[in-house]
């Protein structure tokens, strides 16, 4: 499927000269020139890309046990990527969401060890005669 442009380029190329057979003087000139078409480099520019790249693998960096992958292979190939990717991304995110957590709770502690200094737990808890007003002065006006 994928060299079917190059037949069509190759038969564009071939296809005049023989046509042309019967109406010219030179004909072993002609259908010389006939033959270096059939052995001529017709490709697609990606044929010639893979070609050449198959040729010098190295020089490009390639492995050069290097192969094109068909379309369903690279869709596959592309599917996973896009999953690998998501997954890694939804870590991030699960990790920077434990931290902020985290960081939120150690910044509650001092404040949180300061209140229970000035209430005790059980009063806190238990008790029925508290009122917030006498804790923060300033910001609460008294009756």
């Amino acid at each position: 499927m994928a060299n079917a442009p190059a037949a069509l380029l190759r038969a564009a190329a071939h296809g005049p000269l023989r046509i042309m057979f019967p109406f010219v003087s030179g004909l072993d000139e002609l259908q010389a020139a006939a033959r270096a078409t059939e052995r001529a480099w017709v490709l697609t520019i990606h044929a010639f890309c893979r070609r050449l790249l198959a040729q010098h693998p190295l020089a490009a960096g390639l492995d050069p046990r290097f192969r094109v992958l068909d379309a369903s292979e690279a869709g596959r190939l592309a599917d996973r990527a896009a999953a690998e990717a998501i997954e890694a991304l939804l870590a991030a995110c699960g990790i920077l969401s434990v931290l902020t957590t985290t960081a939120i709770i150690v910044s509650l502690v001092g404040p949180t060890i300061g209140f229970f200094e000035l209430v005790p737990i059980d009063e806190f808890l238990f008790g029925t005669d508290w009122t917030p007003q006498w804790l923060l002065p300033g910001l609460f006006v008294r009756n």
